[in-house]
Parts: C-alpha cells; sequence; structure tokens
C-alpha cells in the first residue's frame, strides 16, 4: 500500500473510530475530503488493524527490553549450563506471552503482529552482519588492489587465485614429505 493510501485510510479510521457509522456517512466523509471510499467492511478490518498497532507499537519496547535477557547458546555449551541458559530463554518467550495477553491483542492478528516485529528484528541483525561483511570486502579490495594494482578484474582474481592455490599445494607438499 502507497503512503497516500495509507493516509487516506488514516484519516478515515481516526473520524470513525469508536462511533456507530453508516454507508452513508463514510460515503460522504469521502467526498468531502476527495479520498477513495472504503466500505463499511473495509473500515471495520482498517480500525481493527490500527488498534492493534496501537496496542503493539506501547508493547514493543517491554518485549525488547525481555529480550535483552536471551542468553546466547554457544555451540559446544553442555551441561547444567546450557540447560540454565535455554530455561532463561524459555522465561523470555513465556514473559512476553504474558505481555501478549496484558496487552489483550487480538488473538487472529497475534502471529502476524509479532512475525512483523520479528522479521524487523531478524532483519536488523542480518543488515549489521551485511555491513560487516561489506567493510571486510572493503578492506580487501583496497589490499588486493595495492597488491595487484590497479583496477580489479575477474581476470587478475582468477590468476591471483590460482597462484594462491599452487602456492597452498606446494606448501602441503612440503609438510607432507617433512613429516
Amino acid at each position: 500500500m502507497k503512503d497516500d493510501k495509507r493516509e487516506e485510510i488514516l484519516k478515515i479510521v481516526k473520524n470513525f473510530r469508536g462511533q456507530a457509522v453508516t454507508v452513508e456517512a463514510i460515503r460522504e466523509f469521502c467526498e468531502t475530503n476527495k479520498i477513495e471510499f472504503v466500505t463499511l467492511g473495509d473500515l471495520e478490518d482498517y480500525t481493527v488493524q490500527y488498534e492493534q498497532d496501537l496496542k503493539v507499537s506501547k508493547m514493543v519496547p517491554e518485549i525488547l527490553k525481555e529480550l535483552t535477557n536471551i542468553q546466547y547458546l554457544p555451540e559446544f555449551e553442555t551441561g547444567e549450563n546450557r540447560k540454565k541458559m535455554q530455561k532463561v530463554n524459555d522465561d523470555v518467550r513465556i514473559k512476553i506471552a504474558k505481555l501478549i495477553e496484558e496487552y489483550d491483542l487480538r488473538y487472529d492478528l497475534v502471529t502476524g503482529s509479532l512475525d512483523e516485529l520479528a522479521g524487523n528484528i531478524s532483519g536488523l541483525l542480518k543488515m549489521s552482519a551485511n555491513t560487516i561483511f561489506n567493510k571486510a570486502i572493503s578492506m580487501m579490495v583496497y589490499i588486493t588492489k595495492e597488491k595487484l594494482g590497479g583496477d580489479i578484474t575477474t581476470g587478475k582474481i582468477k590468476d591471483f587465485a590460482e597462484q594462491m592455490y599452487k602456492n597452498k599445494a606446494i606448501e602441503l607438499d612440503k609438510k607432507e614429505k617433512e613429516g
């Protein structure tokens, strides 16, 4: 949905929120404000989403606060310590579920709302990793330009990689003969 459409819908929702509404009232409001007409059913759906969004927006800081307690589980963590860490993470899940109940979210919209939030958090983490990866690539490009000179081309990369692999094979061969 485009922003101008969102603005129009928000204007309609805010105007009729909490009121008994007729199709005629919606039509008159839309014509007066030069807004595309929405049906009574659409207005109800938009209002439900608006109310849900308000609740979720208020709840997000509390969810994020709970998420600060998450324990990273190292791959090789074992035993009681791993169980304790998993318990902490499970407690976070339960506290977030309780927040959802406290904010009285609509059951049929919970998954969509939290999937949206999870997607945002996941996306930010992935973009952070990509930022670091891109910095590393930039550094490698700089070093490669210094070593190979001039513009980096796929041909130069191929030649350099082939030479690198040959050198590595020679090195491994030497170690094998020595050992």
